[in-house]
């Protein structure tokens, strides 16, 4: 779980790559955990990672997911980049995606955020060797 809160730090400060690193590592140390405290707090995390990489689509999805899951235990960040993502997706789209990730179990959302948590980094390799450069945050 410290990895999650890790990640969370990683993320506001601006450094997502460090962050996703951190996150994949929380889901790799977790399997077969019975303890759901750290999906709550790592779903949060990779919220506000993915809308600071841009990546809103994930962003909501992983949102509407945490938030079925987890609502107690949201955090006034995840909310924020959740505005965030919102109006860059437009009301419709954010709610589809919301709705779909809160639709899915708790297998195929870590499933599914391991994926898309692979492909950011794939995605910051490619950068670096293309252009000399890793993942951006926005800020």
């Amino acid at each position: 779980m410290i990895l999650s809160h890790l990640a969370a730090l990683q993320a506001r400060a601006g450094e997502p790559e460090a962050a996703l690193r951190s996150l994949l590592q929380t889901f790799e140390d977790s399997r077969g955990s019975v303890d759901r405290g750290f999906l709550a707090n790592a779903l949060g995390a990779l919220v506000v990672t993915f809308e600071r990489l841009g990546r809103a689509e994930p962003a909501a999805l992983l949102y509407g997911a945490a938030m079925h899951e987890f609502a107690s235990m949201a955090q006034v960040w995840h909310k924020e980049a959740a505005v965030r993502v919102r109006q860059a997706l437009g009301d419709v789209e954010f709610q589809r995606l919301a709705e779909m990730g809160a639709a899915m179990p708790i297998f195929e959302i870590i499933r599914y955020a391991e994926g898309e948590i692979l492909a950011a980094l794939m995605s910051s390799s490619s950068e670096k060797q293309g252009e000399g450069q890793g993942l951006s945050s926005r800020t």
